[in-house]
């Protein structure tokens, strides 16, 4: 799954402000940052391989935030079959 699906699946679902390593404000609210962490190739075939993301949950005011947030997180990305 590319940075641009699992972009448009996370910013559709209200959970809360989603963004991109490279374009992070300094954090004032609840947000999402998506990062791509590594590009793993599978060890039985030459051609396959897995695509690795890192989605880091942040709330400045308060850690039940976060908590709400990635129980949504997790909802959403298995309902829309990535694995968690």
């Amino acid at each position: 799954m590319t940075r641009e699906q699992i972009y448009n699946i996370i910013s559709n679902s209200n959970i809360a402000p989603l963004y991109l390593p490279q374009n992070l404000p300094e954090i004032t609210n609840d947000c999402l940052v998506l990062q791509r962490t590594s590009n793993v190739a599978s060890m039985s075939t030459s051609v396959g391989g897995w695509e690795m993301w890192t989605i880091y949950v942040y709330s400045p005011s308060n850690p039940l935030h976060t908590d709400r947030m990635c129980e949504q997180l997790v909802e959403l990305l298995t309902d829309n079959d990535i694995e968690v």
